[in-house]
C-alpha cells in the first residue's frame, strides 16, 4: 500500500505481543466515587424516561436550562455540530461526548 510516498507493510501481531498498547488501554483517568454511577446512569436513559415527570417538574428543568449558560453553549453544540478542531471545552469531558449527546425538544 503506498501512502503519502511511503511504502507501508502491515503486520498482524497478537494483542498479547503489544505491551505498550496494553499499558496504555489500562491507563485511564480515576474516576470519583459517585462519578461512575452518574455516567451508567446518564448512560441509561431511555426514550419515554421522563414520561413520568409531572409537567411541572419538566418546566422546571427547561427554564433551568434555558437560565444556564453552560448547557446553553452545550446545546448550541449539539444542535450546529461539533467543531473539527476543539478549541473551547466545556469540562474535561464534553469533547469525548459529541457522539452520545443529542437534544430532544418537549413540547
Amino acid at each position: 500500500m503506498k501512502l503519502l510516498r511511503y511504502e507501508i507493510e502491515f503486520q498482524f501481531v497478537k494483542g498479547s505481543d503489544l505491551v505498550i498498547a496494553d499499558a496504555l488501554s489500562r491507563a485511564y483517568p480515576e474516576l470519583k466515587e459517585n462519578e461512575t454511577a452518574d455516567r451508567l446512569d446518564i448512560r441509561n436513559v431511555k426514550k419515554g424516561a421522563f414520561d413520568q415527570f409531572p409537567d411541572a417538574r419538566i418546566l422546571e428543568i427547561r427554564r433551568a436550562t434555558e437560565e444556564d449558560s453552560s448547557m446553553q453553549e452545550l446545546q448550541h453544540l449539539i444542535i450546529t455540530g461539533w467543531p473539527k478542531k476543539v478549541t473551547l471545552v466545556l469540562s474535561s469531558d464534553n469533547s469525548t461526548l459529541s457522539e452520545i449527546l443529542s437534544v430532544c425538544k418537549m413540547e
